[in-house]
């Protein structure tokens, strides 16, 4: 099986920043969908993810995951904002994902821009927070990051390398709007908008000529489930990657209940986890926290 289809379904198992200023792009209502918010998602981007942060927060899997509650409490949140409810979906594109620093767009949706206004004007914030209409600049000196809101909940931001997307950057990528290009954006449209998390990917990161894309999603509850389809060239190519996931199943199955199924060029592959089991894989991980 190629190593972006283990890598990305290990990473489905681990799913578990006023004043007015004209010349700024207008904000749109075709933004109030995940479909519509996708299309601010870099054109290059290889990777899509989606997250529904809200979604993921009810789950007793993560609230109470002794991992979620250490990096919250050590997270610099500004002005008592609370990113577990503030935030509600989070989508983000990767491109150049080989480089040291790889471009990534991302399009949040929930942490308003007047939440973020009253936060610009708290003295903790001073210089750190600047509103300019519909952009915010946070950091200071060489260190900053721009987003620019497209509706009063949601921002799209995009770091290119080592730094931000200017002003002028992100005013042509909200004005065009076309979201991903590519394999990427022909597979937006079979993406499952409604679950916890989703993932698509561009199998020409794998560097195999067999392999064409991969999507898959996850739910979480108080377990997670997940679905995965590996897009090859031929037949022969997706009966190879099943017969090697068949080989790993008995590592595998320790931490997960896993089936495939091979339909022409493709590889379909679901994956339940229980919440015994994901205990499991984090301790063998050397994830495991106190709880």
């Amino acid at each position: 099986m190629s190593r972006l289809f283990n890598v990305a379904l290990v990473g489905l198992l681990l799913v578990a920043g006023a004043c007015k200023k004209s010349g700024a792009p207008a904000a749109t209502t075709s933004f109030d969908t995940t479909a519509g918010r996708a299309t601010l998602l870099h054109p290059e981007a290889q990777i899509a993810v989606g997250v529904r942060a809200a979604t993921l927060m009810a789950s007793p899997l993560v609230k109470e995951n002794p991992m979620v509650k250490k990096a919250l409490a050590e997270m610099p949140i500004p002005c008592g904002i609370d990113p577990t409810t503030a935030i509600s979906e989070v989508l983000v594109g990767v491109s150049g994902v080989e480089a040291s620093d790889p471009d990534v767009s991302l399009v949040i949706t929930g942490l308003s821009l007047e939440t973020i206004s009253a936060c610009a004007a708290s003295p903790e914030a001073q210089g750190k927070v600047v509103i300019d209409g519909n952009y915010v600049t946070i950091g200071q000196g060489d260190d900053v990051q721009i987003a620019y809101y497209v509706t009063p909940t949601t921002m799209v931001t995009v770091r290119k390398g080592d730094a931000s997307m200017d002003k002028a950057g992100l005013a042509a990528l909200v004005a065009a709007h076309q979201g991903p290009a590519g394999i990427v954006g022909q597979l937006l449209g079979q993406a499952k908008f409604d679950a916890s998390a989703w993932l698509i990917a561009d199998g020409a990161l794998t560097k195999s000529p067999e392999v064409v894309s991969f999507i898959g999603f996850a739910n979480v509850t108080d377990k997670i489930e997940m679905a995965m389809s590996g897009n090859f060239t031929t037949e022969e190519a997706a009966k190879k990657a099943g017969s090697e996931l068949d080989g790993a199943k008995g590592m595998i199955g320790a931490f997960a209940t896993v089936s495939s199924q091979q339909s022409a060029k493709e590889l379909n592959v679901s994956v339940s986890m229980t919440k015994a089991q994901i205990d499991g894989l984090m301790a063998l991980a050397g994830m495991a926290g106190d709880n």
